[in-house]
């Protein structure tokens, strides 16, 4: 049988004048420790967020366009722009006159330092509509750990695609020089370009 009211649990009068303050308090300290531990985390990723220019590329490019920026030590003959490449227009581009007749140790040259993180390199390669010369072949040669991985030779008003299996590649050039079959070879230059540059 029922004797009235049932008396208050503990759980019911206790709440409310003291765990509240105690909340807040905590939730205080909790918010100060947030704070503290965000600021200074944000100073700590900052160096290993973004890859150093001209140096080792990580993984975290994988998929991304690559800039002049992200090759080991360019020339300072490269040059990054927007050119006219075939039909192709206002491309965003790398860019260097080149003058070399055959391949040689003056030939225009792009490394990239994989640290045998990726598999696949594709890129774009064509002669700038305003090259000094338009009877001029360009060829590019790519090279992976000092051995021949790709080599092509490119026509005026032409664009090669190139992809190219880079596993367990460390250090990857692209060289680029004037065919020297072509007539003529030792006169005249081109602008080569290369662009869509992407590593998988």
């Amino acid at each position: 049988m029922s004797t009235g009211a049932a008396a208050p649990s503990d759980d019911a009068i206790t709440p409310s004048g003291t765990a509240v303050p105690d909340r807040t308090a905590s939730s205080a300290s909790s918010s100060d420790t947030d704070d503290s531990t965000s600021s200074g985390n944000t100073d700590e990723p900052s160096d290993s967020a973004e890859p150093t220019p001209g140096g080792v590329l990580s993984s975290g490019v994988k998929g991304q366009t690559l800039a002049l920026a992200d090759f080991f030590n360019p020339d300072s003959s490269w040059t990054e722009g927007r050119y006219d490449v075939a039909d192709q227009g206002s491309v965003s581009g790398i860019a260097s006159e080149v003058s070399t007749c055959g391949l040689g140790n003056s030939a225009p040259t792009l490394e990239l330092r994989l640290a045998n993180n990726f598999d696949n390199l594709k890129f774009k390669v064509g002669q700038d509509n305003n090259s000094a010369s338009s009877d001029k072949t360009l060829s590019i040669r790519v090279e992976g750990n000092g051995k021949q991985l790709d080599v092509q030779t490119i026509p005026f008003n032409e664009v090669q695609d190139f992809s190219v299996p880079v596993k367990g590649v460390n250090a990857l050039k692209v060289q680029f020089y004037l065919e020297d079959q072509d007539d003529n070879c030792d006169s005249g230059s081109l602008q080569a370009v290369i662009y869509d540059v992407e590593l998988q």
